[in-house]
């Protein structure tokens, strides 16, 4: 995805204070929008991407000068959140959760780095919590420069606005990030399934999706799967999905919110976790 910044005429940097800011970062760039919740209206949204991947030990540095080099990130908002990408996390029940032991549930699937540090969300739609892993550098420079943010996993406005907003009966979702994608399956407004795939192709993407519709024994000329993320409707990525499923849709903006006439420049599947994640709010 190209840069870009897309202001609404409306937007006001004194009356800041009122408005809410939603971030996200990861190895893949950096984006962020700004909200007026009082008119649901979006009055802003960038997006950084890095010429290169940098290595997670670099990413708190770049972090650091976008923060202090776009005006709009040094403003003061009335509440703050951040996505912080990756793939490292795990989805339990609020029945089996006990704050004690999140490290355990944590390892159940994943290897804890030295350099990470465990964050909770919890996920009110389904009533579970989501256990996930940052690096710590980065958290404490976020917490540094905005003292009221609050961090997320990007599963955790995935799940939610997908529970909110799904359409159809039965339906596969997936959201795709640079090298790793989420995938939930939704039976009515029951959540069935969540994980996540890292993948290296396009034929990566298909055996997972695949292999996930084996398991829940669903029959791929039916289920309708719903894309989002880092995707384009004419990717291979895509292309090689609709050779196996007949019911193929890309995710819409959420009608809740209003969006100035600039934001139609973008194709409005790609950064919907971020558009979405006052929900989580």
């Amino acid at each position: 995805m190209y840069e870009f910044n897309l202001f609404d005429d409306s937007l006001e940097k004194n009356k800041s204070d009122s408005y809410h800011l939603s971030i996200q970062a990861g190895t893949d760039g950096f984006s962020f929008s700004v909200l007026d919740p009082y008119r649901n209206r979006y009055l802003a949204l960038s997006h950084l991407p890095f010429k290169t991947r940098p290595d997670l030990l670099l990413l708190p540095e770049i972090i650091q000068s976008t923060l202090t080099s776009r005006e709009l990130l040094t403003l003061d908002y009335d509440s703050i959140s951040c996505i912080l990408t990756g793939y490292k996390s795990t989805l339990l029940p609020a029945s089996l959760f006990n704050k004690d032991h999140i490290r355990t549930y944590f390892e159940f699937n994943h290897e804890m780095e030295d350099l990470d540090e465990l964050h909770i969300n919890y996920l009110k739609y389904i009533d579970a919590y989501l256990i996930f892993s940052v690096y710590q550098e980065i958290s404490n420079l976020l917490f540094k420069h905005f003292p009221k943010i609050k961090i997320f996993n990007q599963a955790a406005p995935f799940i939610e606005s997908t529970l909110l907003q799904k359409e159809n009966e039965q339906q596969i979702s997936v959201c795709f990030h640079t090298d790793f994608f989420d995938i939930i399956y939704l039976r009515g407004r029951q959540l069935i399934l969540y994980n996540n795939f890292k993948y290296r192709n396009p034929k990566d993407v298909i055996y997972f999706i695949l292999f996930t519709c084996d398991k829940l024994k669903l029959d791929p000329g039916v289920i309708h799967v719903c894309l989002s993320g880092d995707v384009d409707v004419q990717s291979v990525e895509t292309e090689i999905i609709r050779q196996f499923f007949k019911n193929v849709s890309f995710a819409r903006m959420d009608k809740q919110f209003n969006y100035p006439p600039g934001f139609s420049k973008i194709p409005e599947h790609t950064f919907l976790n971020l558009l979405n994640l006052y929900h989580c709010e």
